[in-house]
């Protein structure tokens, strides 16, 4: 009889692991159509506090995340500070006039990447190699890679295929800068992502 109850507890644990690495396959279509799937670990997809969907799951043309108004209310400047321009495809650009009067150019990117080298890459920005920086969102469901040099900020969901790059300046573009000026820019990518975040957690 205590065989048998072992045996029975024995399947019962092995179903209840099964389940704990069930995933889930998620089916999305952006507005121009396109189709987006994304295979989701339901366990990390628990520890989640939105979806996401609607911001990764976009045309890569579709770079149009956040209005000058919005911008300028994330970095406390006039909406005349902020002037954008769409007229590359695919590449949201924004030129900004920071409260000490400076200038800064902020460009906003969607591309495509499939979820396993997401998570590939923000294992790389977590181990910190080559002085690669890796934050969290204010709300801990979004990676925040940022490649000082190249002066770009991923936002990055391990959830899901697919990312958004935030280019504030490269080391090269903002060597006239001092090194508080420097750091504003970083300050200020950092803002916008987490902005970002909180826009598109439904």
């Amino acid at each position: 009889m205590k065989t048998l109850y072992y045996l029975f507890a024995l399947l019962c644990l092995c179903a209840s692991c099964n389940n704990s690495n069930k995933k889930e396959t998620e089916i999305t279509t952006d507005k121009n159509g396109a189709v987006s799937t994304n295979t989701v670990n339901s366990e990390t997809k628990d520890t989640q506090k939105g979806d996401y969907s609607t911001l990764y799951n976009r045309s890569k043309n579709d770079c149009r995340i956040v209005e000058a108004s919005e911008i300028a209310g994330v970095l406390g400047i006039p909406e005349q500070n902020v002037n954008s321009n769409y007229t590359v495809e695919g590449l949201c650009k924004y030129d900004i006039t920071l409260a000490d009067g400076s200038t800064s150019l902020y460009m906003i990117t969607a591309f495509d990447i499939p979820q396993r080298d997401v998570t590939r890459e923000v294992e790389n920005y977590e181990a910190g190699k080559g002085g690669l920086q890796h934050y969290k969102s204010d709300n801990g469901d979004v990676d925040l890679c940022i490649h000082p040099y190249q002066g770009w900020l991923f936002l990055y969901n391990t959830s899901y295929n697919n990312a958004v790059k935030i280019s504030f300046g490269s080391a090269l573009q903002l060597k006239d800068l001092n090194k508080e000026q420097k750091e504003k820019r970083k300050t200020n990518a950092l803002k916008l992502a987490n902005f970002i975040v909180e826009k598109y957690q439904n």
